[in-house]
């Protein structure tokens, strides 16, 4: 940390080396996902019309990003982190590709879900990795502002990245953004190679289990309540897949890909909220955060 910065602070974050191409990979790689799911949601409406398959294809995509996250914490602790960023990016990359192709060549419905459920997957691997590497890339002191920053271009993401994704499906067609999907992924892994820091820091001894994480949780009441609440948001998310698409086409007489513009307004109201995000956080405070969830 640079001389003459309060520790905790969002400029002492910034401060650590490699840092700020870490920000510069999250916000790229989240923009694509995001742009990714308003070509996804399109894409099955314009195809089956109905809110049934938009429910099937939310259920499948988060069933396999929470099923991918949980075996991701293992491959976080099992190598060196800042490898597996990059190489799950490239991994993205390819899966987002095919899910290009599949889309051009007018395949069955079932084909798109597979190929979408895929990239979720991959994607899902990525995220415990890279929560893991924050504290790694700015020490212990500053990783609530670093948290704080890093939620901070993840909402900045969800503006651009619906947006783009709307403009890019009217404009051209889902296909073309399944692609540029892929090419964030590639971005983003250049950018993760160049961190130089977040490597695997293991003590000596046999690598975690998934079993152990979830005897952790076990004993800990408030592993248990952070835990709820982080499925409770998982389920919000999958159930707007839905919603806003049937909002978008059939509330408000909009094309589908419009949906890109109300998760676009979703992200205006994250980035609003990371203004004080990072205070409260540091603040360790549970209360707070119960009535945050409650409001939610």
């Amino acid at each position: 940390m640079a001389e003459g910065l309060a520790a905790g602070s969002l400029r002492a974050a910034l401060a650590h080396r490699g840092f700020g191409r870490f920000l510069s990979a999250t916000i790229v790689s989240a923009a694509g996902d995001f742009l990714n799911t308003v070509a996804i949601a399109v894409v099955v409406y314009r195809l089956t019309g109905s809110a049934g398959w938009l429910g099937a294809v939310a259920f499948l995509r988060v069933a396999s990003w929470a099923v991918a996250t949980a075996v991701g914490g293992v491959v976080g602790d099992r190598f060196d982190r800042r490898q597996v960023l990059v190489w799950l990016n490239v991994a993205a990359a390819c899966a987002a590709s095919v899910l290009a192709l599949v889309a051009s060549l007018d395949a069955p419905i079932v084909a798109i879900v597979v190929c979408a459920a895929t990239l979720d997957l991959t994607t899902g691997l990525v995220n415990p990795t890279f929560s893991a590497a924050v504290p790694a890339v700015v020490g212990e002191e500053d990783v609530a502002a670093a948290n704080a920053a890093v939620t901070t271009v993840e909402q900045v993401s969800m503006i651009a990245g619906p947006a783009l994704g709307a403009l890019l499906v009217a404009a051209f067609s889902p296909e073309v953004a399944f692609a540029t999907n892929a090419a964030t992924f590639v971005l983003a892994a250049a950018m993760f190679a160049g961190v130089p820091a977040g490597g695997n820091i293991l003590d000596e001894g046999p690598p975690p289990r998934f079993r152990d994480g979830i005897a952790a949780v076990r004993a800990s009441r408030p592993a248990k309540v952070l835990l709820t609440i982080f499925v409770t948001a998982v389920f919000s998310y999958g159930f707007s897949l839905v919603l806003f698409v049937l909002v978008a086409a059939q509330r408000l007489g909009m094309d589908a890909s419009s949906v890109g513009y109300l998760r676009m307004a979703e992200g205006v109201g994250g980035v609003a909220s990371a203004v004080v995000a990072g205070r409260v956080a540091a603040r360790s405070s549970s209360s707070v955060m119960v009535a945050a969830a409650a409001v939610t």
